[in-house]
């Protein structure tokens, strides 16, 4: 008798943990649901240094616009390029501070204040498009 408890006790759990393990992998996260912490994680992860953790969060096929249509603009659109600039943001001990922060569909836009070392360096408005919990596009 007590072997077949022990038998059908571990027989339900192990059940249990593979229902889990499949629902884990169909279950959106916060970050895979909502654009705006997909966007909130991205700003913590690059003020905290984790230049690998920002990556993890931008889409393969990603565009990031830095001052579109001014002198000095630039079109950030290989995984190369866009490692490198958050690299630099980084090296440079550059912080984003973000607030006001909107959602519309897959589009999120917020108020930044950037600062290196204390000083102000701009501050406005960004906008981003996140699509399966990944960032797509950028606008800064």
């Amino acid at each position: 008798m007590k072997t077949k408890f022990f038998f059908t006790t571990l027989i339900v759990t192990l059940l249990a943990m593979a229902m889990a393990a499949c629902d884990a992998g169909a279950t959106p996260t916060a970050s895979q649901s909502d654009p705006a912490a997909v966007i909130t994680a991205i700003n913590e992860k690059m003020n905290a240094g984790d230049v690998d953790g920002v990556m993890a969060l931008i889409a393969d096929n990603a565009v990031f616009y830095n001052a579109p249509g001014q002198a000095g603009g630039a079109k950030l659109d290989t995984r190369d390029e866009i490692r490198a600039w958050i690299q630099r943001q980084v090296d440079t001990k550059t912080i984003g501070e973000q607030s006001d922060i909107q959602v519309n569909g897959d589009t999120v836009t917020w108020h930044v204040k950037v600062t290196r070392n204390g000083a102000v360096l701009v501050e406005g408005q960004d906008e981003a498009k996140v699509k399966d919990g990944k960032l797509v596009e950028w606008t800064f």
